[in-house]
């Protein structure tokens, strides 16, 4: 290998062939990379504590007044604690109304019954919760991340490239 240039390589099928190689590994990473950032720091809608309302016996309450956190979505066990809550909160204002009732007999244990006395308060028909949302990140942050990525890949794939130069031709900045 007298002469030490590209042009020389560019004349070599295994260069070429070792570019193409390259090249579509490049692309391959990009995309493929891409597609983990955007599947692991997609935006996703989510519960806002701070605007989700719960109402029940006429009267409307924020989920901190209930002491109440929802995490990404409302489930079943969110909706029976809330109204379980509501229960309580009912109880504890109106117990007079209560105290004098008749045992409901759906619950049958009278101990039980005495433990929570919000159980002696019927459920509210009216019970709902109006739930809150807000978008987590934005897509203007994974196109971010996706940047960063791609430069440091071009910054990887460079770092190669000077690597094989200097291996064959013996510098880093050979001469086209």
């Amino acid at each position: 290998m007298s002469d030490k240039t590209i042009s020389y390589l560019n004349t070599r099928w295994w260069y070429r062939l070792l570019k193409v190689i390259v090249i579509i590994t490049f692309f391959l990473g990009s995309i493929s990379t891409s597609i983990l950032i955007y599947s692991d720091k997609k935006p996703e809608n989510i519960i806002d504590n701070q605007m989700t309302t719960i109402s029940c016996y006429g009267k409307i309450y924020t989920t901190n007044e209930l002491d109440l956190f929802f995490y990404k979505y409302v489930d079943t066990n969110s909706i029976n604690f809330a109204k379980k809550k509501c229960k309580e909160i009912e109880y504890q204002k109106n117990s007079y109304k209560y105290e004098g009732q008749p045992l409901p007999s759906k619950f049958g244990d009278k101990l039980a019954i005495l433990q929570n006395p919000e159980m002696k308060v019927p459920d509210d028909p009216n019970f709902s919760i109006n739930e809150g949302y807000k978008l987590t990140d934005g897509y203007l942050k994974v196109c971010l991340y996706i940047i960063i990525w791609w430069i440091i890949l071009y910054i990887i794939f460079e770092i190669i490239k000077r690597s094989f130069y200097y291996i064959v031709l013996g510098t880093i900045k050979p001469k086209k």
